[in-house]
């Protein structure tokens, strides 16, 4: 749905959206095991979205009211938690 809307998305390395995010441009992809993998993969989104060089993506939407710096560790912290009850077998 992201992707329709020509909103760029960050997608984990796993399933067919991986591969359609990775060929197509539209966004970044991550090792969802690795908190590291998606801290830079996020970093790596703001750099291209500030550069003009994703596909399809509404730059002043993506970054309005918010800094780079707690928007990465905003998203950074949700995967690692989902990662953490991961787990730890919870669901």
């Amino acid at each position: 749905e992201a992707i329709a809307a020509g909103t760029s998305v960050l997608v984990p390395k796993v399933g067919g959206a991986a591969e359609i995010v990775a060929d197509s441009g539209i966004g970044m992809v991550f090792d969802p095991a690795d908190p590291g993998s998606v801290r830079s993969a996020v970093q790596d989104l703001a750099t291209a979205v500030r550069a003009g060089t994703l596909n399809a993506f509404d730059a002043s939407a993506f970054l309005s009211g918010r800094s780079e710096d707690r928007w990465v560790s905003a998203i950074s912290a949700m995967y690692v938690r989902g990662a953490d009850k991961i787990g730890d077998g919870d669901d």
